[in-house]
């Protein structure tokens, strides 16, 4: 079967959320799947993240607690509360050069 963005080059796969063929050129392999360009865009459906970056709307500090939940979809509370826990846990030095690791590591989004 042909592409069906480019009827002249051949498909090398089906997209797995629309089932078009797509070519080479217009196949995008997202967690060891097919997905077409058009799909893509239309990401919506699909669970694309972002990089991990600090924060600049949910900051308390330098941003890390807030950008490690918006990257992973949860409350920026819970991941200061897990902070604050581990910290207590572990005597607050691992948490803390932890935390100044990924506040100079990580860029502003």
């Amino acid at each position: 079967m042909n592409c069906y963005r480019h009827p002249d080059k051949e498909g090398i796969a089906a997209c797995v959320a629309c089932g078009n063929f797509i070519c080479a050129e217009c196949d995008v392999i997202f967690r060891s799947r097919h997905y077409c360009k058009a799909c893509v865009e239309q990401s919506k459906t699909l669970n694309f993240k972002s990089a991990l970056k600090r924060s600049t709307r949910n900051r308390m500090i330098a941003g890390v607690c807030g950008g490690l939940a918006e990257y992973f979809s949860v409350d920026p509370t819970w991941i200061r509360v897990a902070a604050v826990l581990l910290a207590v846990f572990f005597m607050g030095v691992p948490v803390i050069i932890a935390y100044l690791i990924l506040a100079i590591i990580l860029p502003k989004e």
